[in-house]
């Protein structure tokens, strides 16, 4: 099962190299604009496979009815990296019960996890290709680095 907005394939050019991460990798956010008329479908309606060539298939929220709609990856604001963030939370609750209570949440605290971080493993940070002030800001899963919270939560700290 596909646990997380990811591209079946992201490919990364390094010098003139062309690598394929062998595993889904996780997708960077939308937009820096977090303002958008898509919203993601809840995690009980997404299906395997809801994100391919045509982009991302999510919910229009401007027509009637929410349908939804095969739609580009920039036009999602940031709905991208708040659905990775739920679902990681949802690992984060699970360890902390897995820690309190055994190994009831263990496996689904895991799963999420290995997946996620395998998922970033193949990425690489984005390049400002035209050298500027945005390479000090951009982060690994969205546009600014104060809104890393989703790795955050993926790192063993104590809080």
């Amino acid at each position: 099962m596909c646990c997380f907005a990811v591209s079946k394939q992201q490919s990364v050019s390094t010098e003139e190299i062309k690598l394929i991460a062998p595993i889904p990798t996780v997708r960077f956010t939308g937009a820096r604009d977090y303002t958008t008329n898509y919203s993601m479908p809840e995690l009980e309606d997404i299906l395997p496979y809801m994100d391919d060539e045509r982009d991302l298939f999510i919910r229009n929220k401007s027509n009637h009815g929410e349908p939804l709609e095969w739609i580009e990856q920039s036009k999602t604001g940031g709905i991208i990296h708040r659905h990775n963030q739920k679902i990681v939370g949802f690992a984060r609750d699970a360890a902390f019960l897995y820690w309190l209570e055994g190994e009831d949440f263990a496996k689904f605290a895991f799963d999420i996890f290995d997946t996620y971080v395998m998922g970033m493993y193949y990425r690489s940070e984005p390049i400002d290709l035209l050298n500027g002030h945005i390479q000090t800001l951009v982060g690994l899963t969205c546009f600014q680095v104060i809104h890393e919270s989703t790795l955050i939560d993926v790192t063993l700290h104590p809080s």
